[in-house]
């Protein structure tokens, strides 16, 4: 479910490279499996939430995306389209190159009512070659050109973790941080 490459990218980048062979060792093309985030984001919005929304006593003006890795990436399309149903997002050690580097690229406009963003990753990823190439390493960047756009968005790195071991505490403090006492007494 990551976003769609641009009609001109060839996977010809380091990382374009690796899905390229990657999907070709099962007998797949890279361009064909990869970019799916609109398909899902419109499943999500239109199909599924609203019917947990009949099904389920859910408060649709609190609803947050969460995700690790690849799914990190997909909470950075979703935060990116104008019809996100989310007000909240836990983005964690996304894949900001993936697709071309989709997600520094296709920024959110300018909010008039800012979601807020958590976003982390584990002090380990910033020296493996892999997350390096996936561009987890440039999730501060991203999180500083979403807090110019008027997100309220905040960045950690946890110290000790790996892509592996960051996701129970990035998501504990990640919670913590967007529905903690202090959020709450705020509404």
């Amino acid at each position: 479910f990551s976003p769609p490459a641009p009609a001109g990218y060839r996977f010809d980048d380091a990382l374009g490279r690796f899905f390229r062979a990657f999907f070709a060792l099962r007998g797949q093309d890279a361009r064909r499996q990869l970019g799916q985030a609109p398909g899902f984001h419109q499943f999500l919005a239109q199909e599924l939430l609203p019917r947990l929304l009949q099904q389920f006593p859910i408060d649709a003006q609190h609803l947050t995306l969460l995700g690790h890795s690849a799914a990190g990436t997909f909470v950075g399309y979703a935060l990116a389209q104008p019809d996100s149903p989310f007000g909240s997002y836990l983005c964690l050690s996304p894949g900001t190159a993936v697709s071309d580097h989709w997600m520094t690229r296709q920024l959110p406009p300018p909010f008039t009512q800012a979601p807020q963003v958590f976003a982390a990753l584990g002090a380990e990823e910033l020296e493996n070659g892999f997350n390096r190439l996936a561009g987890i390493p440039a999730t501060g960047a991203y999180v500083a050109a979403l807090q110019l756009r008027g997100v309220q968005a905040q960045f950690h790195v946890l110290e000790g973790e790996t892509h592996i071991s960051v996701y129970p505490r990035a998501l504990a403090q990640g919670l913590a941080a967007l529905f903690g006492a202090g959020h709450a007494a705020a509404r």
